[in-house]
């Protein structure tokens, strides 16, 4: 098994990772072989699977790499649970968050597109859950009503619903972002439609 923390092995899974998002973006996942990643990045298929067992393992690896550093520089990367003092502070962090997505906006552009499958949403979606239960949700002051579990399936999936919708426009950056969520979470879909839930 090879040194994770060698050079040559971080040299040769950054070329077979930088070969593998090429071919996703050329020809999509499903028509890639262990051949074309090998010939990309000019490795045999013995040094491919001397690292992963197979396509489906480089996946996820990149994708876990990444979405465990989408909080990095942020008060849910540095307490077990943080309660924020104000909208401004989690607006500063979901900021950061957001500038985190765009510094890998192509891996992000497949993870949140048609290259990926119904299971591994529901990972991201799982995965997003845990962050919001042990860094976000787990010291909030204001108790509702809500059952805990709710309130965190609901913050999760509308958090991740508006990155895959934020990563598809271009023009928006990280600011527009973290505001439209915070906006989301604001305003109730009571208020939005037009109907009064206490009648």
């Amino acid at each position: 098994m090879p040194k994770q923390n060698d050079l040559r092995v971080i040299r040769t899974k950054k070329m077979i990772k930088d070969a593998f998002i090429d071919l996703i973006e050329a020809i999509g996942y499903e028509s890639i072989t262990i051949q074309d990643i090998a010939q990309r990045a000019l490795i045999n298929r013995k040094t491919f699977y001397a690292h992963y067992d197979g396509k489906s393992a480089l996946f996820d690896e990149i994708s876990w790499e990444l979405l465990r550093e989408l909080a990095k520089g942020t008060q849910m990367h540095a307490g077990e649970g943080i309660a924020y003092d104000s909208p401004e502070d989690l607006r500063q962090d979901l900021e950061i968050v957001f500038n985190n997505v765009n510094e890998n906006r192509r891996w992000f552009c497949i993870l949140f597109g048609e290259q990926s499958s119904d299971d591994r949403s529901a990972k991201l979606v799982g995965l997003f859950k845990q962050i919001c239960q042990n860094k976000v949700l787990r010291n909030n002051k204001n108790k509702p009503s809500i059952p805990h579990e709710l309130l965190v399936q609901f913050f999760a999936s509308t958090l991740l619903v508006v990155f895959k919708w934020w990563i598809s426009q271009s023009v928006y950056n990280a600011r527009t972002g973290s505001n439209y969520f915070l906006q989301l979470f604001r305003c109730s879909f009571a208020e939005i439609v037009g109907v009064d839930p206490e009648r």
